[in-house]
């Protein structure tokens, strides 16, 4: 019996671009987009030398 033809390997379709953007190609530096560091919500004491400001007895 003659040997069966391989099929042809099915065409592999091209891999879409991925949703999020892509960094820019080099040699165009990377833009470091990190956010600022919020303020913590409790106050912070006030930094050396200043003293510390004591509460005034009513007069």
């Amino acid at each position: 019996p003659q040997p069966q033809p391989q099929p042809h390997p099915q065409l592999q379709p091209h891999p879409q671009p991925h949703p999020h953007s892509h960094p820019p190609p080099y040699p165009y530096p990377q833009p470091q987009l990190q956010p600022h560091p919020q303020p913590h919500p409790h106050p912070h004491p006030p930094p050396y030398p200043y003293p510390q400001p004591h509460p005034q007895p009513p007069p």
